[in-house]
């Protein structure tokens, strides 16, 4: 004989399956990239582990730290971190980024070679971290006019009197917010001479 289920054994399991939590996504990131635009999203707490370079770039101090997509010493201290998720971008070593692929991992292989790239990637993490309205005013913020303007650039006078300055380079080669610091610096180093009135 069937048992009746009735509306309120009904609503007392919805309620019941509604109230049960998933267990929260834990990131490992290999890519400061990827650290600091996780960061810039409000989704820091998803991180369980980083690479010793993440810390330049974003406030991740105190977090575990493991190799990176060119030099590993230990995979085993990246499973040890029970990640849901293992995000690497470019430089890759085939050999690392092997011996990751051998484990029962969910890794994503980012690889920017544009802004528009590098937009994409900030949407896609804010996808997987649940941050997509964060990462759209993130990507407002990075948008030319809003951080820097790259066009005028074309006659600066630093560059026409090769007058070089150094910037950190993390703010340069890392493809996510830290480019937005690295253009205003430059910005900053390129037009102080206007400024100065020379």
């Amino acid at each position: 004989m069937r048992r009746r289920v009735n509306k309120s054994d009904t609503l007392r399991y919805t309620a019941f399956m509604a109230a049960q939590k998933k267990p929260e996504m834990g990131i490992v990131s290999l890519a400061p990239s990827a650290t600091s635009i996780l960061c810039a999203i409000g989704a820091r707490r998803l991180l369980v582990g980083v690479t010793k370079w993440c810390c330049d770039v974003a406030a991740v101090a105190g977090l575990p730290q493991v190799g990176d997509c060119w030099r590993m010493e230990s995979v085993a201290d990246v499973v040890a971190l029970r990640p849901t998720l293992v995000i690497g971008s470019v430089p890759y070593k085939t050999e690392t980024v092997g011996k990751l692929l051998e484990q029962r991992l969910n890794f994503l292989a980012m690889n920017p070679r544009t802004i528009e790239d590098v937009y994409a990637d900030i949407r896609l993490l804010g996808g997987i971290a649940g941050r997509a309205a964060q990462a759209e005013t993130l990507i407002r913020k990075m948008r030319p006019g809003q951080a820097y303007k790259v066009e005028a650039w074309t006659n600066v006078p630093a560059i026409r009197e090769r007058r070089v300055f150094a910037v950190r380079d993390e703010l340069l080669n890392t493809p996510g917010p830290p480019l937005m610091e690295g253009a205003r610096e430059l910005s900053r180093l390129m037009h102080q001479d206007r400024r100065k009135g020379i």
